[in-house]
């Protein structure tokens, strides 16, 4: 629950949870009346559908009279979701595909592990506006020797990102002389700030620390 709103005897707040494997965010009213209290919410996982929830439980929590016939002093904009997943409209240019190079297609068969390119360095985003996302990572070198794909959920917060990872996935490459194990969805839960710097159309800087990546964005992506 974030960005809490409060008029009189009513709060309004941005909501956001998860169920059944879904993200869901939308916006939720509590009304307290001298005899009873009403909780009003609207969560769904499309971020298109924020708005149609803000307007159905604002009109709800307006008629709660309590027998006074009073309407509720209800905030008459309920706080929006303060994440990435209002992106479909335009709330959040970073949802779509970024890379440290110039190819934006899957590296591997999540089914069965097998490669589908031969990439074998970079990274990558992908940022939904459903508030998730998935990190790749690709490498030959002296650290890593195959693909690592991270899965999560994250937030933004003016120029900070933060990652909320759920899952990693380990694809080894062919060659690796280690053959350490590939595994799949395997839960990790971590948290990650970063830092975010437009640096132009279509390319941001991405920062963790001291370190630095500069990400260009797939221009077919949504």
């Amino acid at each position: 629950m974030t960005n809490l709103t409060t008029a009189q005897d009513t709060a309004a707040f941005a909501v956001k949870y998860n169920s059944a494997g879904k993200s869901y965010t939308g916006t939720g009213v509590v009304v307290l009346k001298p005899s009873a209290a009403w909780w009003v919410g609207y969560g769904s996982p499309s971020a298109a559908d924020l708005a149609r929830g803000a307007a159905l439980i604002t009109g709800v929590a307006r008629s709660v009279s309590d027998g006074s016939g009073q309407a509720s002093a209800i905030p008459s904009s309920p706080p929006a979701v303060s994440s990435a997943a209002t992106a479909s409209s335009g709330g959040s240019p970073l949802v779509g595909d970024w890379s440290t190079t110039g190819y934006y297609g899957e590296l591997v068969n999540p089914a069965n592990g097998s490669f589908v390119v031969s990439s074998y360095s970079g990274e990558w985003y992908r940022f939904g506006a459903d508030g998730t996302y998935r990190y790749t990572i690709a490498g030959s070198g002296q650290i890593i020797v195959g693909v690592v794909i991270c899965n999560g959920t994250y937030e933004t917060k003016g120029n900070t990102l933060l990652l909320h990872q759920k899952t990693e996935s380990w694809y080894p490459l062919p060659r690796d002389p280690t053959r350490k194990p590939m595994y799949r969805d395997r839960p990790t839960p971590a948290e990650k700030t970063l830092r975010v710097e437009p640096k132009g159309p279509g390319e941001i800087v991405i920062r963790e620390g001291t370190s630095a990546s500069t990400f260009h964005r797939d221009p077919q992506s949504r």
